[in-house]
Formats: structure tokens, sequence, C-alpha cells
């Protein structure tokens, strides 16, 4: 063995606040750090598997599963981990935050747990609201919030997971309840491989269903081949692709210009959310097109739409 530091499990146990069971099950199952070992046996912890494992509990605590990040680098991790800055333009939200009776019981809800109660007022939102003022008068402002309040400590990660389940499904059955022949042109929702957060894509995707769009949505964290293919598969006509989280990820770019190189030049790239603004070389390179409002969102669908025609 070599002179560098080295550390028992039970004194990584120590440092990291993790079980000596939950290290070896780490190891075990995910190979999430591979500890030298001993003549004897003994395992011996090095101070990177100390970093890895601390940074490993870390994102398990704000939600991440050990399976899908174990073998991930500790840079790649710390991208993880990295405070979530929330700003308004992350959904196109602008003017003040709602006061209204509605509001303040759905942050209620959100605190309580209260699923079920927090779902009743998001359909009765959704019957007395038109759908403008349902997406940016009440839903886009209630998940900013809810995001400013996680940052601040005043709620966990649980109700943050909550609320935007919730809000998740909720948008995705209004896109279902939509009714379009086969001739209507498909727009595909995804976010790229690292990018968790879907809420503004899914809310994009409701205005889009309203205009007459099929609408496929994929979900979040997808790699780049998984949606060139189900573009092509789907003879899909634009693509909203939600950008969030991290704003620095260094496989972005060079996976943008892949999918732009393996579907057709008449597929419209629509990329949404407050980090898309951080790629913007990129996008103006592939031809693609920054969405930051609803005005602008339907603008480019339409413009979309009329290529089809033409």
């Amino acid at each position: 063995m070599n002179n560098k530091n080295l550390f028992t499990i039970k004194a990584v146990s120590e440092q990291t606040g993790l079980s000596t069971f939950l290290i070896r099950a780490w190891e075990n199952r995910y190979n999430a750090v591979s500890p030298e070992r001993t003549d004897t046996n003994r395992r011996m912890y090095s101070e990177d598997d100390i970093e890895k494992l601390k940074l490993l509990q870390k994102a398990v605590n704000t939600g991440y599963q050990i399976r899908n990040i174990a073998n991930l680098s500790p840079v790649e991790l710390k991208q993880l981990v990295k405070p979530r800055h929330y700003d308004r333009n992350e959904f196109g939200l602008s003017g003040n935050i709602p006061d209204s009776d509605r509001f303040k019981s759905a942050l209620e809800a959100i605190k309580e747990l209260d699923a079920e109660r927090f779902e009743w007022i998001l359909t009765n939102a959704g019957v007395e609201l038109s759908q403008p003022e349902l997406l940016n008068k009440f839903i886009i402002p209630l998940m900013f919030t809810i995001g400013e309040l996680w940052q601040a400590g005043e709620i966990r990660i649980a109700h943050e997971h909550l609320a935007s389940e919730v809000v998740r499904n909720f948008l995705i059955n209004i896109i279902r309840s939509y009714r379009t022949d086969e001739s209507a042109p498909v727009l595909i929702i995804a976010t790229p491989q690292g990018q968790l957060h879907e809420i503004g894509a899914i809310a994009a995707g409701v205005t889009a269903a309203s205009l007459g769009w099929r609408i496929v949505h994929l979900g979040a964290d997808l790699p780049f081949s998984e949606i060139a293919y189900s573009i092509r598969n789907q003879r899909a006509r634009a693509l909203i692709l939600g950008i969030i989280y991290p704003k620095d990820d260094l496989r972005l770019a060079s996976e943008l210009k892949e999918l732009a190189g393996s579907i057709s030049t008449d597929v419209k790239v629509l990329a949404t959310g407050s980090g898309a603004a951080y790629y913007s070389e990129v996008i103006e390179e592939i031809g693609a097109i920054m969405v930051n409002t609803p005005k602008e969102l339907i603008e480019s669908l339409d413009l979309a739409r009329l290529k089809q025609r033409n």
C-alpha cells in the first residue's frame, strides 16, 4: 500500500455521517467507491473516497437515486448538488407574485404535504381561470415561489417534489384533454440529460396543445440520441427543449450540435428556460430559437406550422 492518507470504514462513517452498512451497500451494489485492501482484507478509504461519499449523500438527500449517480465523478456530483438558483425567467414569469386566497391556500396545502387538497385547488383554478391566467398568473408564479422558499430553507425538498409532481401530472392531463386528428403537427417535449426540471417545458406544451399541436411528452433527463430518434419516429415538426439547471454543463453544447445534425432542418427547435441563455451561442448556431415569453412561444409555433403548410 502507498503512503497516502487512508481511513478505516469506521472513520469514514464518522466523517460522512453514513452508516458502515450503507457505505458497504453503495460500494458492493453500485461500485460507488473502490477502497484499497490491507493484507488482512480490511477496507481502507482514501480522502477522495470520503469526498465522493459526502457528495453522494448530499445528492441523495436532494432527491437523486443512488443507482443513477453512483458512477458519476466528483466533478459531476458537485454540479448536481450546487444550490439551484431560481429566477423569474425560468418560466417566463413577469410582474408581482399573486397575493390571492387561492395562492395562499395552495402554499398551505403544499407545506402540509396535502397532495389531494392541492390537486383540488388546481382543478378549481382550471375551471375558473382562462388557460393563460392559469399558467402565467397562478401555476408558474406558484412554482417560482416554491423554489424561492426551498432555496431559503423555509420548506423541505419533499415539499418541492410534491408540488412539482402534482403540477406535472395536472399539466399533462390538460395536454391529454385536447383531442387532435392525425393530420395535426407533432411537437416533442423533453429536457436534455442532466436537466431534471421540466415544469416550464410542459407548461409550454399546454399552450402548444391549445393551438392544435399533438404533443408527445418524453419527460426529463433524456439523451439527445433518444430525443432525435423520437423526432424522426413521430415525424415531429417541432421540439420544446427545457434547459434550466445546471447552466454550465460541458456536454450540452456539443450534444445540441449533434442533435441538430441528426434531425431534419425543417424541425423547429425551441429552447425554453432560464438556462437556455447560457447556451445562446450554440442555440443560434444550430438554428434553434430561444423562447422566453408565451408570446414568443406562440409566434414561433405559428411560424413552424406555417412552414409545414408551405
